[in-house]
């Protein structure tokens, strides 16, 4: 970082209060700081239900869980506004170099101005880039996510890129490790495993729970072995259905730590927009992502494992035979010499 050469020491921290898959996609800013060759030390500051994936980030060596600070009005937030005093102190003492912000929050921004971090790196939002020191210009909606994150280190005169989201591999193994330790059925026990999600952030852009029921048989009748992922709720609502296969809160704690173990057992991934599309896609697996819309030019999964992206304007779109079709475009090595896939000859192309 051209920026820090007269610095004594490179203290970075990585900022995101967004999403599960948000915070995912700012991984492929600690991929490149840890690829850069920089002695770069780096900490992340992320909310306490999606913190945890932050661990696994690469290079991360500390993780600030900080309650959402979207609205710290004394008046009416006074438990969040605490957060937001308690935030600024410990990232006061902690003395950081550099701050990366990769979301619009203001109010991060100002937070860490408090707290007296010289280098501050965010998009040029209005009410955001009066913090800052660095502004890159706003994302374009029609750019994939991680180029546009990479426009952050550019604003710094960092040069280093990275071309994909990614979680460390040995932090993967390690919870694939202690997944394989938990009670449950393990693979082996089976065909290749197949990670299935069948939800996305909004209703309106999933398709039918009965038409991924019938797509999981389908799987199951060529003879693998299908991983339902979500949360609790989720998982109930396909238990209700009959849906067949094994249940990822069945077979781990619900952690986010056991979720990428099992993911790392699965040797393919299938499901709607979403966090967990991008967590399995981290991993390193390669993914079949489901947009009914969604934004698929901007947000499909760009881990290192590629994959395919089913797009369809709206879930209605989206039958079984078209899972299907798409699946088998795009595991092909998965689908050589199994039982084929049985697609009515009706369906419509997947991809």
């Amino acid at each position: 970082m051209r920026d820090l050469e007269n610095l004594s020491s490179r203290r970075v921290l990585l900022v995101c209060q967004d999403n599960l898959g948000d915070l995912v996609f700012a991984s492929a800013i600690a991929a490149a700081l840890r690829d850069s060759g920089d002695s770069v030390s780096l900490d992340v500051l992320a909310r306490p239900d999606t913190g945890a994936i932050s661990r696994f980030m690469p290079g991360v060596e500390r993780v600030h869980a900080v309650p959402s600070l979207v609205a710290i009005n004394p008046l009416q937030h006074w438990a969040r506004f605490r957060a937001f005093l308690n935030a600024r102190k410990v990232l006061a003492a902690e003395r950081y170099d550099v701050v990366f912000l990769v979301g619009k929050n203001w109010r991060l921004g100002w937070l860490v101005k408090l707290a007296g971090i010289p280098v501050r790196v965010g998009y040029a939002y209005p009410k955001l880039k009066k913090f800052l020191t660095h502004a890159a210009p706003l994302p374009s909606r029609q750019q994939p996510v991680v180029p546009a994150l990479m426009t952050l280190l550019e604003a710094l005169g960092e040069t280093g890129r990275s071309a994909h989201y990614v979680l460390d591999s040995v932090k993967v193994a390690a919870a694939r490790t202690q997944a394989d330790s938990l009670p449950g059925q393990r693979p082996g026990t089976a065909g290749p495993w197949v990670g299935l999600h069948a939800f996305a952030g909004s209703p309106t852009r999933c398709v039918p729970l009965d038409v991924w029921r019938d797509f999981a048989q389908a799987l199951s009748d060529a003879g693998m072995q299908v991983v339902w992922f979500g949360v609790a709720r989720e998982l109930q609502r396909l238990r209700d259905l009959d849906a067949p296969g094994l249940y990822g809160d069945a077979l781990g704690d619900g952690s986010l730590d056991s979720t990428i173990g099992l993911l790392a057992n699965c040797q393919a991934y299938a499901g709607h927009d979403s966090g967990v599309l991008h967590i399995a896609s981290a991993c390193g697996l390669r993914t079949l992502g489901v947009f009914a819309p969604g934004e698929p030019h901007r947000t499909f999964a760009q881990g290192p494992g590629g994959g395919d992206t089913l797009y369809r304007a709206s879930p209605s779109e989206i039958d079984r035979d078209t899972l299907l079709h798409a699946f088998s475009a795009c595991f092909p090595a998965l689908m050589a010499g199994r039982q084929s896939l049985s697609v009515s000859a009706t369906g419509a192309p997947g991809t």
